[in-house]
C-alpha cells in the first residue's frame, strides 16, 4: 500500500510566522494555488481515497485533489488535526519567547513529554495520527494509494515515531506547504520513500 502524506497549502498565518495549532485558518490565495498545483500533479494517479484533517486549510487542499478524481471519497478525520498549541495559538514567535520563556525551553528540550499550556504533547499527537493512519491501512487493499492531507507537527510526529528517532530530532525535518511524502506499507513494515517533495511547485509558489 502507498500512503501519500501531504502538508496543507500555505495560510496567511504561515506566511507571517503566527502559530496556528488547531485555530481554523483558511488557505491564502498562494495556498490555493499550491493546492491546485498539487492536484494537477496527482491527477493521473490511481487514488482509492482522500482523507484530511477537518481544519479548513487541510480540507481545502484535499478537496482540490479529490476534485480531479470524480467518484473518489474525500473524508475528514479530526485525528489528523494539527497539534493543539493551547495558549500559544495566535501568537507570533517573539510573543511566545516573551510570555512563555521557560515553557518554550521545556518544549525545546523534551517535546515528547511537554504539554503545551492548555494544549497537547507531541506524544499525544503521534498517538492519534498513528491511530488514524493504521486504521486506513487496515481498511484498504495492499495495492491501494491513499492521499492524506494533514499538518506540519502532526505529520512530523508520525514520522519520528515511524522511524524510531528521538522526538526532539523532529526539528531536523521540515515540511513545506503541500510537501508530499510517500510511505510504502508492506504488512507491519513502513518505508519512507519520499519526503517533502515539492516538484509540483514552480519558483513562484515554492518557499524561499
Amino acid at each position: 500500500m502507498r500512503l501519500l502524506l501531504i502538508r496543507h497549502g500555505e495560510t496567511t498565518w504561515n506566511a507571517t510566522g503566527r502559530s496556528q495549532g488547531q485555530t481554523d485558518v483558511a488557505l491564502s490565495e498562494r495556498g490555493m494555488e499550491q493546492a491546485s498545483a498539487l492536484a494537477q500533479r496527482l491527477s493521473s494517479a490511481s487514488i482509492a481515497e482522500v482523507v484530511s484533517s477537518d481544519l479548513q486549510r487541510a480540507a481545502a487542499t484535499a478537496a482540490a485533489v479529490a476534485a480531479e478524481h470524480p467518484g473518489v471519497v474525500h473524508r475528514r478525520d479530526d485525528r489528523l488535526r494539527e497539534m493543539c498549541l493551547g495558549d500559544w495559538e495566535g501568537l507570533y514567535t517573539e510573543e511566545i519567547v516573551e510570555r512563555f520563556a521557560s515553557e518554550r525551553e521545556a518544549w525545546r528540550q523534551a517535546p515528547e513529554s511537554f504539554r503545551m499550556p492548555n494544549g497537547e504533547s507531541f506524544l499525544e499527537v503521534n498517538q492519534r495520527v498513528t491511530s488514524a493512519l493504521d486504521e486506513l491501512v487496515a481498511t484498504h487493499q495492499p495495492d491501494a494509494t491513499v492521499v492524506v492531507v494533514s499538518h506540519g507537527y502532526a505529520l512530523l510526529s508520525y514520522f519520528v515515531g515511524m522511524l524510531g528517532i528521538p522526538a526532539a530530532r523532529f526539528r531536523g525535518l521540515w515540511l513545506d506547504p503541500t510537501g508530499l511524502c510517500e510511505v510504502r506499507v508492506d504488512g507491519d513494515s513502513r518505508t519512507l520513500r519520499r519526503f517533502n517533495d515539492t516538484g509540483h511547485l514552480g519558483l513562484s509558489l515554492a518557499n524561499s
